[in-house]
């Protein structure tokens, strides 16, 4: 992933010259997406394209995190967190590695292999509909099947949110540069269901967050399966006493079911 290097210099300005550095709050920390083509007509002006399907924001209170969409998205995301996983771990060299909740590197891998696998089966349904075209599908689409047993199409939408840096206000307007922090979050609800729509239908949504501290091991994860909708989160993970920094943050938002589709966002500030 991107490291915070805009967080990085405004970190530094601030040590010299006790200049304000002004925090996010948690609740802006994300964005709402129902399409790619939404989510570049609402954020166009604040991203720049690092890949198929990858954006990394430039601009305002949420740079330095990217957003990865669909297929291309994911398959980014798989790359990055595979490498991630085969780097040794670094600890602190002051006590065994902390985890919270289930292994790190290698669970992300295989939640992201097993996205990838259901978009053969979103390939296999929509070459079978004749005049279906790709356009036509949003960040998260579901499948459901009308009155007379033909196929229709819905969405959902999904909002992903991550969060690195500092925290803690000095009182004069800047953050404290010994505490940073870090949190993950998605969340996604179906909309627009079909009228008639059949019985028989599983619109799954999956959320899944993670919060890392690489310095000393310190995994947060958190996953949730709903139907037509959920949400994971896992609230702050902090750096701890020593004036070091490597915060990570990461979450997406797929289909499952009846449902398909990929979104995420990730987060990184390291000094």
């Amino acid at each position: 992933m991107v490291m915070k290097s805009i967080l990085t210099t405004a970190l530094a300005t601030l040590v010299l010259t006790g200049t304000a550095f002004a925090g996010n709050a948690p609740a802006a920390d994300g964005f709402r997406i129902h399409s790619e083509a939404q989510f570049l007509d609402d954020y166009g002006d604040q991203v720049e394209s690092i890949g198929p399907g990858v954006y990394q924001v430039v601009k305002g209170k949420l740079a330095g995190k990217v957003i990865a969409i669909g297929e291309a998205g994911l398959a980014y995301d798989l790359a990055e967190h595979r490498s991630r996983a085969n780097r040794p771990q670094i600890g602190t060299g002051k006590g065994p590695l902390l985890r919270v909740g289930k292994a790190g590197g290698s669970d992300t891998v295989r939640r992201l292999e097993a996205a990838q696998a259901r978009y053969a089966e979103l390939a296999r349904t929509r070459n079978g509909e004749a005049g279906t075209k790709a356009s036509s599908f949003g960040v998260i689409s579901c499948r459901t099947w009308g009155p007379t047993n033909q196929m229709l199409w819905y969405n959902a939408w999904a909002s992903v949110n991550a969060t690195t840096g500092l925290y803690m206000d000095r009182g004069d307007g800047s953050l404290n540069w010994y505490y940073s922090r870090a949190s993950a979050s998605a969340d996604g609800y179906t909309y627009n269901e079909p009228f008639g729509a059949g019985i028989f239908t599983w619109p799954l949504l999956e959320a899944y967050a993670k919060a890392e501290n690489v310095l000393t091991g310190h995994v947060v994860e958190n996953s949730f399966l709903g139907n037509r909708t959920t949400l994971a989160s896992t609230g702050y993970i902090y750096n701890g006493p020593e004036f070091s920094h490597n915060m990570r943050a990461f979450a997406y938002l797929q289909g499952r079911g009846d449902c398909f589709g990929y979104v995420s966002i990730s987060d990184a500030f390291t000094l």
